[in-house]
């Protein structure tokens, strides 16, 4: 998959007035390429960077916290959302059925299977579209959500206003995407 990437933005790099930026050379493999993309025009993430997004707490255009005691609670909150979410009767569950011929993780949630559907350019960005084939991404993303929703009910119990003031922001601004994707390419202005 990660050569199929690479020969993805190759081709992607003369749509750009500058390739400058853009630098392919070998990563210590004799088969494989390794692209460093910083350009005056788009961030094109390597390989190793890119994910499928689950849910989005809070967005990088957010406010962050920058005292240890706001990041302490912030991922304390994440953490116990996840693991709540994680324990409900409906988080997808590893078994012989759905594990990936030559699996040896002990990882107990289903590895995803990705199919490729197509890609959508943006005047912010281009992602990647995926088709998950399994369901575990869906039954994952509804756990959370249900999650997210005890928590709105349960925030009045919460004795740290920092944790307060921060699962309010979250819960009025976290997003779980319709949509399987990629982010590949961010442009740093509107072409």
């Amino acid at each position: 998959m990660e050569s199929s990437y690479q020969k993805l933005v190759t081709k992607l790099l003369p749509c750009f007035r500058s390739t400058s930026g853009y630098n392919i050379h070998p990563n210590g493999s004799t088969t494989n390429d390794k692209i460093d993309c910083v350009n005056p025009e788009a961030h094109i993430f390597p390989f190793e960077d890119l994910h499928i997004t689950v849910a989005t707490f809070r967005t990088a255009r957010d406010y962050f916290p920058s005292n240890p005691e706001d990041v302490h609670a912030m991922k304390q909150f994440c953490t116990t959302l996840l693991e709540n979410a994680s324990k409900r009767d409906e988080w997808p569950k590893q078994n012989a059925a759905n594990k990936a011929d030559g699996d040896t993780t002990s990882s107990s949630t289903p590895k995803l299977r990705l199919r490729p559907k197509s890609i959508r350019l943006s005047r912010k960005n281009a992602i990647l579209l995926w088709e998950e084939t399994t369901g575990t991404l869906a039954k994952m993303r509804s756990c959370i959500q249900k999650e997210m929703q005890r928590s709105q009910s349960q925030i009045q119990m919460t004795t740290n206003p920092k944790l307060k003031e921060w699962i309010d922001a979250s819960l009025a601004s976290y997003d779980i995407p319709p949509i399987v994707h990629s982010t590949f390419l961010r442009f740093w202005n509107v072409p």
